[in-house]
């Protein structure tokens, strides 16, 4: 088996485990699954290890490579400041990721110029796979975790499709537990807000 057919394998197992785990934790939680989620599937380590798109040091980024031409990609559309592609292990046609050229961890690091651009990018990807595919409505997410540069997911959704579903699990979830529902009590709620307006943040 040839390296790069090893190492998709790999990424593509990882994601998976990775999805599969959140998915079952959440309907452990929620009351629709009775087994406990690490009970349902464990990869083994050293594919969970081999998955990840950085090296040990944690100084190789994919995502610069494609900027910098030195990976190919599936290029959507572009700007000075971002870029959208399509994933390459899409969970459905489609499936876009939005990216800052500039090496950045999270989206709210990003200067104002940055993001905007970041945004408006996303934007009008979203509305060209509304366009092209019709599906109900294009789901769009931020990350940074897995691969340390950040990039916003936009999944074409359907429904009944297994994010549809996954984020009804999710919303169950989130409606249920006594912890959860203690933060939707009045003073918790106004003291949230109140923390949150007096937080100072300069605008650039």
């Amino acid at each position: 088996m040839g390296a790069k057919v090893k190492k998709s394998i790999m990424q593509t197992c990882y994601m998976v485990n990775e999805g599969y785990k959140a998915t079952a934790e959440i309907l452990t939680l929620s009351g629709q699954a009775k087994v406990p989620w690490h009970r349902h599937f464990q990869m083994p380590r050293a594919v969970m290890k081999g998955a990840h798109m950085t090296d040990e040091g944690g100084s190789h980024c994919i995502f610069c490579d494609i900027i910098e031409g030195k990976a190919d990609a599936y290029k959507v559309y572009e700007e000075d400041l971002s870029l959208c592609i399509l994933d390459i292990h899409p969970y459905t046609k489609g499936h876009c990721l939005v990216i800052p050229k500039r090496h950045v961890t999270w989206w709210h690091e990003l200067n104002v110029e940055e993001t905007e651009s970041l945004f408006r990018v996303a934007r009008i990807c979203a509305n060209k796979l509304m366009k092209a595919l019709s599906p109900d409505f294009v789901f769009m997410y931020a990350r940074g975790r897995r691969i340390p540069h950040t990039h916003i997911f936009l999944i074409p959704t359907f429904k009944d499709d297994v994010l549809d579903r996954f984020f009804h699990a999710l919303e169950k979830f989130q409606e249920s537990p006594e912890a959860l529902a203690r933060l939707k009590e009045r003073d918790r709620m106004i003291g949230a807000m109140e923390l949150l307006k007096g937080t100072e943040f300069p605008e650039e």
